[in-house]
This record gives C-alpha cells, sequence and structure tokens, in this order.
C-alpha cells in the first residue's frame, strides 16, 4: 500500500477546475517529485493534501450533454469526490491540524516563518503539535508540563544542530539569510515528526552552491529521519539528482508520470515547457 494516494481529486474556484482528476502515488521512502510549468497546479496539489482546500464535487455526465464532467455544487446522481489517503486511511474530511498530527508537514513557496519569534522558538512552536502536558498543567506548570517542555527543548534544539543553524538560536528568525530560513523552515516542518514532508520550491531564490547543498540536505534527512518526501521544484538539476519518480503536471492534469530519465525524454513534458517543435 502506498503511504500516500491521491485518487481522482478535484479542485475548483468557481467555473475554474484548478486540477483535473488528479492521481498520484507516493511510496513509502521514495522522494517524489512534482514539476509543471507555472499556473499548473502544483501548489494547489499541496494545498489539497494537506486540507486547505477540499476535493470538489463532481458527477459523471449523460452522454447527451455537451461536456464529459462539470462540477456542480449539488449533484444528484454519480456524485464523485475522489479521495486522500495516507497510511491506509482517508483525509480528505480533516482539518489541517488533524493531518498534521497524522503525519504530514509542508514548507511554502513563499517564507511563511514567525519573523518576531526566535529560531529555536520557531522550531518549538511545531513540536507542540505532539504535546502531552494538558491546559490545566501548562497553567500549574506541574512536574509533566515540565518534563514535556524539556523533551520538546531537547528535540528543538536537537534539529537545529542537524541543518547547521544551532549557533543562530536565539537569533529572531526574521534576521537569518535567506538560504538559513530555507533551511529553518524545513526544521520547522520535521519538528512536527513527519511521515511525510511536503517541499514547496525549497531551493527558490538559493545559488548554485546553496541548491548542491540542499538537494543533499533533502536526502540526508529522508535515510536519517526515515521520511518519505514530495518536492515541487523548478531547478531541474535538483529533480532529477534527488527523485525517485516525478510528475508533471500541466493545466491542472497530471500529463507525464516516470522516472527522472522517462520525464526528461518525455515529449508532452517538452512540450509543457517550451512549446511545439
Amino acid at each position: 500500500m502506498a503511504l500516500l494516494e491521491v485518487d481522482r481529486c478535484t479542485v475548483a474556484f468557481g467555473g475554474l477546475i484548478a486540477l483535473d482528476e488528479i492521481s498520484l502515488k507516493v511510496e513509502q521512502g521514495e522522494i517524489v517529485g512534482l514539476i509543471g510549468p507555472n499556473g499548473a497546479g502544483k501548489t494547489t496539489v499541496f494545498n489539497m493534501i494537506t486540507g486547505v482546500y477540499k476535493p470538489a464535487k463532481w458527477r459523471t455526465m449523460t452522454s447527451e450533454t455537451e461536456s464529459a464532467r462539470q462540477v456542480l455544487p449539488t449533484a444528484r446522481k454519480r456524485v464523485h469526490y475522489g479521495d486522500i489517503v495516507f497510511d491506509g486511511k482517508s483525509i480528505r474530511h480533516l482539518q489541517p491540524y488533524e493531518i498534521a498530527s497524522r503525519g504530514i508537514a509542508r514548507t511554502f513557496q513563499n517564507i511563511r516563518l514567525f519573523n518576531n519569534l526566535s529560531v529555536l522558538d520557531n522550531v518549538r512552536s511545531a513540536c507542540h503539535v505532539h504535546a502531552k502536558a494538558s491546559i490545566p498543567g501548562a497553567i500549574l506548570r506541574t512536574e509533566a508540563y515540565q518534563k514535556d517542555e524539556r523533551r520538546i527543548l531537547k528535540s528543538a534544539v536537537h534539529l537545529l544542530h542537524v541543518f547547521g543553524l544551532g549557533k543562530y538560536k536565539d537569533e529572531m528568525a526574521g534576521s537569518l539569510a535567506y538560504g538559513e530560513q530555507r533551511r529553518l523552515e524545513i526544521a520547522r516542518a520535521l519538528a512536527v515528526e513527519p511521515k511525510l514532508l511536503l517541499l514547496d520550491e525549497p531551493a527558490a531564490g538559493m545559488n548554485a552552491q546553496e541548491t548542491r547543498e540542499l538537494a543533499e540536505l533533502i536526502k540526508q534527512v529522508r535515510d536519517d529521519f526515515g521520511l518519505t518526501v514530495l518536492v515541487i521544484e523548478h531547478d531541474m538539476r535538483v529533480i532529477m539528482s534527488i527523485c525517485n519518480r516525478i510528475y508533471c503536471l500541466d493545466y491542472g492534469e497530471v500529463i507525464a508520470h516516470g522516472t527522472p530519465d522517462e520525464i526528461k525524454n518525455d515529449p508532452r513534458v517538452i512540450e509543457a515547457y517550451l512549446g511545439e517543435g
């Protein structure tokens, strides 16, 4: 069974179909790439998986209609939603915080750190997904609460050292250089203790050296933390060097799926990026 399986899911904004019956699978331990031109729907896939967007209703149309399918707010016959199955259970109806607690963490295309908190507190904020102390315990600062806080602090400090950010732990997150902020965002995502890590353009804005280091870091994180990774990236050198398989989107549809060698030689992928001829 795949760790993550998206089965025929559609996302629509009014009359605009952003994702059209998307299906993809991510096996345990893989690094899977998600590529495509700007506006293809890649980040929308992440938002759907993490519960920000819910799959839309759609129904199979009769042969008398003009189109094979249309999105309807109230479809009465043969209604489909598709499904998102993670670790053997459907997560289509869950809220984002519930999905995070199940073991899916993500980073964002535009860095979303708490700039006015310290580097350490940014990571600690995510550790509390698995906090065990009760609210009364936190108010009264019981021994159980303090033990939990010590565990969280130890975990956060360890993650900062893994990502080479230990010396900045007391600095404000907004004061870090761009590449360091990217690493901090990944460290914060790992504090959720995920089974699946979603990386949205992690190399965006990095120079060539930082990009090479990031590619190695992603593979190291996958191996050291026993993770599965789904990554959106425009830098094909990163995608081709780290991914086991790649999905290519265009206009909200999967147009190709395969190994890096298969994808880079697929005429549909080449056309989507460069045009015909």
